[in-house]
């Protein structure tokens, strides 16, 4: 169940970024620096506002420049259980939100945003392999390199990003286009 809820948070935050992201008219800052603090409160030490080291590493850590964006805080969970009390204050508060995988998106507001609060993913990336019945289960703050590398040790693989820091969250809702889907005409 815990990787449907995280599935289902994902699909949701693509959806809820897609839309009205110039319109900032109907979120002030303190709505948004409230929210921030109640998700602190919530998940403690693992809400980071500006200024700090952990905030400014994930700001660092987007691909394209123009999505190294400023939220009013970055959320950075390390279980379902913390995706999905985020994802409830989020959702009590009518706050914009983002999500972030990989952060190898090339679109603006994909995986951040200005003025809102980004869930960064990027601790989740346990991966967990049945070589029994040759499958895994992949964190959504997985980078295709670290499932590839998981993988070929045991002689498997994935479709996964043709590029190593592709994170499998976005890869997955985002079309899957691989090395392997073209060979295969798909």
């Amino acid at each position: 169940m815990p990787r449907l809820s995280i599935l289902s948070c994902l699909l949701l935050a693509i959806s809820s970024t897609c839309f009205a992201q110039d319109d900032d008219s109907t979120f002030s800052v303190e709505s948004v620096t409230s929210t921030c603090r109640q998700l602190s409160t919530a998940l403690p030490g693992k809400v980071f506002s500006p200024g700090s080291t952990p905030y400014s590493s994930s700001v660092a850590s987007y691909f394209y420049i123009q999505n190294r964006l400023s939220p009013s805080c970055f959320v950075k969970p390390t279980t379902s259980q913390d995706v999905s009390l985020a994802i409830n204050v989020l959702g009590k508060t009518k706050s914009k939100f983002a999500v972030k995988g990989g952060g190898h998106a090339t679109n603006r507001y994909w995986s951040n945003i200005d003025n809102g609060i980004t869930i960064d993913l990027a601790a989740m990336k346990k991966i967990t392999v049945n070589e029994q019945k040759l499958t895994a289960a992949v964190g959504p703050g997985a980078l295709s390199e670290d499932v590839y590398k998981e993988l070929d040790a045991r002689g498997m693989s994935f479709l996964g990003g043709r590029v190593a820091d592709v994170g499998v969250a976005g890869f997955t809702t985002g079309g899957m286009f691989c090395i392997v889907s073209q060979l295969a005409r798909f």
